[in-house]
């Protein structure tokens, strides 16, 4: 997301997240833009964290989890789709697995099939990649 914001000119970030541990996606949204590793960014331009908004949701629930409202929005709008959500749990309950690695794949594909102005779906799988290296540059191997 920082990458995104600091190196592009990208009009708007529609982040999906789902509320947890009593906290609201609204507020979780909050926390992580006051990450540290937005400071840099922060100092360049104070306002590019005004191009990112929240979209209440759970990629294990049916349709994401996410409102008629927002979907539209999304539908409308959107024209890059990152997927990066998932578990690299060994031990998780199998269900559970299967709607987020799979279940959830599919309903992201089903909605990004609706978007109006789609150009491309990014599915990224940092699970075991380039395993053998300690260090992992920002580049393609």
């Amino acid at each position: 997301m920082e990458k995104l914001l600091r190196s592009t000119n990208v009009k708007k970030l529609y982040l999906l997240i789902r509320p947890k541990r009593g906290v609201e996606t609204a507020g979780r949204l909050e926390a992580l833009l006051q990450s540290s590793v937005f400071d840099t960014l922060k100092k360049l331009d104070p306002g590019v964290l005004d191009k990112v908004e929240a979209v209440n949701g759970d990629i294990t629930e049916e349709d994401l989890g996410i409102d008629d409202v927002d979907r539209q929005k999304l539908i409308e709008n959107v024209n890059v789709v990152f997927h990066s959500a998932a578990t690299v749990r060994f031990d998780e309950e199998l269900k559970k697995s299967v709607a987020m690695n799979i279940e959830a794949v599919a309903s992201i594909i089903q909605l990004a099939k609706e978007m109006k102005h789609l150009v491309s779906i990014i599915d990224v799988s940092t699970a075991f990649c380039n395993c053998e290296r300690a260090h992992i540059d920002e580049k393609i191997y």
